[in-house]
């Protein structure tokens, strides 16, 4: 299944739309004990991009070889949701995922554990997509330089360290419908080198703009400028597992104030709108507005409790608040200067972009201010990634999309077997 949107990052109503991909069609059943089961028929017709037909037992295949525990997927954990695919322990091999395939085929079965109302739009990610039987455990298959076998409107024929180019797949189940023949993803993180390749017509398409040049391409080309928001949370990912408050602070519950306080010091009014000046809204909480309950219309943040207040007027109790706070753990406060002068300091590790910088040097001097010392460091983005995710570094830039319209989207990412829990929450020591 495929699934489109539309909706405002920060405003409730975010409809989503289901439609069809592989599936011609589907049918659910509540069962007895709770449990449910979704029967996909799947279109005739399926090919790889190669030629070569596929069904549902290449789902199958495919599914089980996400949740195998050799292969180590990142996103193995949104699989709980079937029955059997609860964390792999040591030896699984998947084969206790409750999907099936017909004889024939043609339908795909799957038995979910409850009913999960975000179930079809599971389906539309990509850690659910078909891989051919040639997909190693390591990636190889789809590593720089390679052209995979894939199953899309488009496929790869070239990929290297510069660009990504796809063409179009003519095997494609409905290929009569893309127009499209050829698209060019050069790889760059240098928006004002990317402004100037789209003013220039190089580039047909841009997601980033200098954040000094917002203004002026809102008012020269509205109808080619567009911000229409996006569900996540743009947020500081403390590494727990680091060592750098050790010496200082001697228990996790001293650590855990200290960076709650870090938090109390930032004035995100401030900086969505003098720093980012991205039109985004400032956070209460990690999950984003937007996403609803299960019904489908209810914000879920309309029930939380904000962990903080985001009134301009609130700021500075805020900061008085994050003080007191770290007195309380023992920290000493100069009061000629209103700083401390053992606060541990540490690195804060950003991936390159215009922004991103723009918002580190913030944090750094919102810090500073009361004496907490942060050292910027840049990594490019592959590096950067690899960095965070093997816990090499104190602090780092984080943010998340949500991948459908639920707010476990954005917590299960941080449950102890996730491959996106990157602070290292319930994980082994390093």
């Amino acid at each position: 299944m495929r699934w489109s949107h539309d909706g405002v990052y920060g405003q409730s109503g975010y409809a989503v739309k289901v439609i069809e991909g592989d599936a011609a069609s589907y049918q659910k059943t509540v069962n007895a004990d709770g449990t449910v089961t979704y029967v996909f028929t799947l279109k005739e017709g399926l090919r790889w991009s190669d030629g070569t037909p596929y069904d549902a037992k290449d789902y199958v295949r495919s599914w089980r070889r996400s949740v195998n525990h050799s292969t180590a997927a990142d996103y193995a954990y949104l699989y709980e949701v079937i029955k059997g695919g609860a964390e792999a322990e040591e030896g699984d091999t998947g084969e206790e995922l409750e999907v099936s395939a017909s004889e024939d085929g043609k339908q795909l079965t799957v038995n979910l554990v409850s009913d999960v109302p975000y179930f079809l739009q599971l389906m539309a990610f990509p850690a659910f997509y078909p891989v051919p039987e040639t997909a190693d455990a390591e990636g190889a298959w789809c590593a720089v330089g390679q052209t995979p076998i894939s199953n899309g409107a488009m496929k790869l024929s070239s990929y290297d360290k510069t660009k990504i180019e796809m063409v179009k797949n003519e095997n494609y189940v409905d290929a009569g419908r893309v127009t499209a023949t050829k698209i060019t993803f050069p790889f760059s993180d240098d928006a004002s080198a990317m402004l100037t390749a789209y003013r220039s017509n190089a580039y047909a398409l841009i997601d980033d703009v200098p954040t000094a040049e917002l203004a002026t391409l809102r008012a020269e080309i509205p109808n080619e400028f567009f911000n229409p928001g996006q569900l996540g949370t743009y947020y500081i990912s403390f590494n727990i597992r680091s060592s750098f408050a050790d010496g200082v602070l001697d228990t996790e519950e001293k650590r855990t104030k200290y960076r709650q306080a870090l938090g109390l010091m930032i004035d995100r009014n401030y900086l969505v709108e003098s720093v980012a000046q991205n039109g985004a809204s400032p956070a209460d909480g990690f999950v984003s507005k937007g996403l609803t309950e299960a019904d489908g219309a209810t914000d879920w943040t309309d029930a939380r409790k904000p962990y903080f207040s985001l009134a301009k007027a609130d700021q500075a109790s805020n900061e008085e608040k994050a003080v007191q706070m770290l007195k309380d753990i023992g920290l000493e406060f100069d009061e000629g200067t209103k700083q401390f002068t053992n606060a541990p300091g540490f690195s804060y590790l950003y991936n390159t972009g215009a922004g991103h910088k723009a918002i580190a040097e913030y944090l750094q001097q919102a810090w500073a201010k009361y004496g907490i010392k942060a050292t910027l460091e840049n990594q490019e983005w592959a590096t950067f990634v690899t960095t965070r995710k093997e816990g090499e570094c104190d602090v780092a830039r984080g943010g998340w999309l949500c991948d459908y319209d639920d707010p476990i989207s954005m917590l299960d990412m941080f449950v102890s077997n996730s491959g996106n829990n990157d602070p290292g929450f319930g994980k082994a020591p390093l």
